[in-house]
């Protein structure tokens, strides 16, 4: 009898891929522009912005407190269950907003949809692929996180003339957005599985250099006393404050400088098609050029997203560096999503990599739910986004610098580590 198993025609991790990416068209991508909704809903409701903008804060906090748990939650109830759990709270979510008409309902809204992201978004997506692509991981990651910017470009086309339409109009777009996450969920149900554990799951050892392939890493106890630990942590909770900072303004404040409905429409769209290569470029140029290029050039990007946006005025230079900042910014988002499993990945490997990456994600959201109401705090005091935007671009630079230093102290750690397993290896060949 043959004892060597068969082997399938068709790998069924593509399958999952696929998943993974509708859940990023869908759950993150085709949904309401949050800035928009917020102009909509506080003309309505009779509320000043930065009241309002606490509702991101809510939900950033709720992200951030179910991320810490997320290793926990997978272990215990796995991937398939957590998936469709958020789907629902998403939906519930979604309904909320479409109804309610008071801010604490408002605010209960905003628990609900960062509850919900913490199961459906870049943690749960990175946790899936990290799974079933041992191999190319950033590539892939690249490739499903690309998706919504697919699903942006489609909601900016879509759904924006519908807040725009009406005053009600931010209504009939959390519907919609509520009926496609429903579909959604039958499609997990019916076609997600989780990944069983085979000998093709153990880390090979290799000595070729480390580009997008899995790691075995350290265990979380012996990378908790690292110092290069905690400034990364630094780093990505300021990359969430001012990257989120400016993504969630970037639609008010055209509107606040003058800038005509046509800028509101397609800058936002063209930026939402660029993110789609921008996304599945940082996972292929991880893979072949390395941590420190990638998360440079998405760094720097930011910083002159910053300085680009400061200057915004209606006028045809405001207008050029309208569209000019949002082909710049579409290569810093990936410090958001793709870059998350990677630094996790990268950095720390794989011994510990669903617990890093639920406290990586909880750092990052930690400060969208502290610079977004900054944002409009600034703009209550000052009238304007301007200083806080150069502020944080300034921010970004310092950022820059930090990670120089944290990515070579890992690699220092990494190199050593599989040195000594190498040593280990021979002896006992």
């Amino acid at each position: 009898m043959d004892s060597q198993p068969k082997k399938s025609g068709f790998d069924y991790k593509w399958v999952i891929v696929g998943i993974c990416i509708l859940i990023m068209l869908i759950g993150t991508g085709f949904v309401p522009n949050r800035s928009l909704c917020m102009g909509a809903i506080t003309k309505k409701i009779g509320v000043s912005r930065d009241v309002f903008s606490l509702n991101d804060t809510f939900r950033f906090l709720a992200t951030a407190i179910c991320n810490l748990f997320f290793g926990f939650f997978v272990s215990k109830f796995g991937t398939k269950k957590l998936i469709c759990t958020g789907l629902l709270i998403y939906i519930g979510a979604f309904v909320a907003y479409s109804t309610v008409s008071t801010i604490p309902m408002f605010y209960l809204a905003g628990i609900l949809t960062g509850c919900a992201v913490s199961f459906v978004g870049t943690t749960m997506i990175g946790s899936v692929i990290n799974k079933w692509c041992k191999e190319n991981t950033g590539t892939i990651t690249g490739l499903a996180m690309a998706s919504t910017g697919l699903g942006s470009a489609v909601a900016s086309q879509v759904l924006t003339p519908i807040i725009e339409k009406s005053v009600n109009g931010y209504k009939t777009a959390y519907r919609i957005s509520a009926i496609l996450l429903a579909l959604l969920l039958v499609v997990v149900i019916l076609f997600y599985k989780e990944k069983a554990k085979t000998p093709r799951d153990v880390v090979p050892n290799k000595k070729k250099t480390f580009r997008g392939r899995a790691w075995e890493g350290l265990p979380y106890a012996d990378t908790a006393k690292k110092p290069y630990f905690y400034a990364a942590l630094v780093c990505i909770f300021l990359t969430g404050f001012c990257v989120q900072g400016f993504v969630s303004v970037t639609a008010l404040h055209m509107k606040d400088v003058g800038m005509p409905l046509y800028v509101l429409k397609w800058a936002p769209t063209m930026h939402s098609i660029i993110f789609i290569f921008c996304k599945f470029g940082a996972g292929f140029m991880y893979d072949k050029a390395g941590l420190r290029k990638t998360s440079s050039v998405c760094t720097i990007a930011s910083v002159i997203t910053l300085l680009m946006m400061a200057m915004y005025t209606n006028s045809t230079l405001g207008i050029v560096l309208a569209f000019a900042s949002q082909v710049v910014s579409s290569f810093a988002i990936p410090l958001e999503t793709v870059m998350l499993p990677i630094y996790a990945g990268d950095l720390f490997g794989q011994k510990a990599f669903d617990k890093i990456m639920g406290i990586f994600v909880a750092c990052n959201v930690s400060g969208y739910a502290v610079g977004v109401p900054a944002m409009n705090f600034w703009y209550r005091f000052f009238g304007s986004y301007k200083g806080i935007l150069i502020i944080n671009a300034f921010i970004m630079l310092s950022v820059f610098f930090a990670l120089q230093f944290i990515i070579t102290a890992a690699h220092k750690e990494k190199n050593k580590l599989e040195e000594k397993e190498n040593e280990i290896s021979e002896v006992t060949a």
